[in-house]
């Protein structure tokens, strides 16, 4: 029996993924909520052999999460959701040690095979997002994100997400003057001097997509 707990909003499709793994008779889900309450949970000791972490909305903040459970509880094994075929930010999640990746359109024979394999300590990609970190690889292709840190990666996906530094200070438990500091580290590295040639250069990488129909972002 492989016990599971899942990080994320009540979102409908995420609901029917729980349910979907009560049904399967070697998983057990331990319990389901915020990151608040699953992290109270493991401080008490009730450790899953596999986190599931919805990132399809904020991958910012799983940046985050991500980071404080291998740090807390190096045992557990992380699957991630995430909503677009991203490879910069894919990369990213495998080096921080995520052992699946799926996104709320795979089959869900998918969704129990990565939790299976991360287990097992095997690494588990949905088919479509295989196909994105292969792409990676393509000598040209744009990696430019992948020269900053976890950290500054965080704070730059939140940038997009058009939050303002003191949210960002707030949400990463840190002074407003260390995310000026981390803003520009991401400037200089990037070589951009604004918001908007970071959103320019984001959207050329495929970090994040434009809508035509709504003239806005979509991130993770």
């Amino acid at each position: 029996m492989i016990n599971v707990m899942v990080i994320g909003p009540q979102a409908l499709w995420l609901t029917g993924l729980i349910e979907l793994v009560k049904k399967q008779s070697q998983l057990n889900v331990l319990g389901h909520g915020s990151h608040d309450l699953i992290r109270r949970r493991v401080a008490e000791g009730e450790i899953p052999q596999v986190l599931l972490i919805d990132m399809t909305s904020h991958l910012s903040h799983g940046l985050g999460v991500i980071e404080r459970y291998r740090r807390v509880a190096p045992q557990i094994r992380i699957v991630g959701l995430v909503a677009h075929s991203n490879h910069p930010a894919l990369s990213r999640l495998l080096e921080l040690g995520v052992k699946g990746l799926v996104t709320p359109a795979c089959q869900s024979e998918e969704f129990v095979q990565a939790i299976c394999c991360a287990a097992r300590d095997e690494h588990s990609i949905s088919s479509a997002l295989a196909q994105s970190l292969a792409m990676a690889r393509i000598p040209g292709h744009l990696r430019r994100f992948d020269s900053l840190t976890t950290r500054e990666m965080e704070v730059a996906l939140s940038l997009l997400e058009g939050k303002r530094m003191p949210a960002i200070a707030k949400q990463l438990n840190v002074s407003p003057k260390t995310i000026a500091t981390y803003k520009y580290r991401i400037y200089e590295k990037l070589n951009v001097d604004t918001e908007v040639a970071l959103l320019k250069l984001a959207v050329r990488s495929g970090l994040i997509e434009l809508e035509s129909d709504s003239a806005q972002t979509s991130l993770f």
